[in-house]
């Protein structure tokens, strides 16, 4: 299973996929839950200064001149998967609702229902998308950013990046819209309430 979300600072977003929330997108206490169990032999104090490392990077997303946008798509087993416990993932969903109403954000859920609209298991990518820095010149081109359990990979490959693409608009195809997606979110946190 895939979940997507695609990081843009320039206009138009494209989506990219996840299994867990995006870095950009995490609480502070989702995040030390992940840090706990993904790095277990570093001092708590080691953990904190990433996960504080992790929620500065966050002003991408939130600053006011030329925030990130950001298309995330995020499969359903996110919502369901527990990280942290019942009230960690709450808070979590509840701020994923609300991160979506941000006009540089874009969340939808890839539904269960929806199967793998892919037709083959892919794992988490990013599509980084540039505008220039400055006008007339021409922006970086557009670089894919896969992660796996043993190594990451950066391509600004026409061929892969096309095959990515594709994939991200597959993928947002069989996605809920925006609102169905929060909703679905802030019923999840209900859930992980009870």
């Amino acid at each position: 299973m895939m979940e997507t979300i695609f990081l843009k600072e320039g206009s138009g977003p494209k989506p990219v996929t996840i299994h867990l929330v995006p870095g950009l997108l995490q609480t502070q206490e989702y995040a030390r839950a992940l840090a706990r169990v993904a790095s277990p032999e570093d001092t708590g104090e080691e953990r904190e200064r990433r996960v504080q490392l992790k929620m500065r990077r966050q002003a991408l997303i939130t600053r006011r001149s030329r925030p990130a946008r950001l298309n995330v798509v995020l499969a359903e087993t996110v919502l369901r998967r527990t990280v942290g416990g019942p009230r960690v993932m709450a808070m979590q969903l509840r701020h994923l609702a609300d991160a979506g109403t941000l006009p540089n954000v874009r969340l939808r859920v890839l539904p269960f229902s929806a199967g793998i609209p892919v037709g083959e298991q892919i794992g988490p990518f990013v599509i980084m998308e540039f505008s220039a820095a400055t006008p007339g010149r021409p922006a970086e081109p557009t670089i894919v950013y896969a992660e796996n359990y043993t190594g990451d990979m950066y391509s600004e490959k026409v061929g892969i990046v096309q095959r990515y693409v594709e994939a991200c608009d597959l993928v947002e195809r069989a996605s809920l819209d925006e609102v169905s997606s929060r909703n679905l979110l802030r019923t999840a946190a209900r859930e992980h309430e009870r």
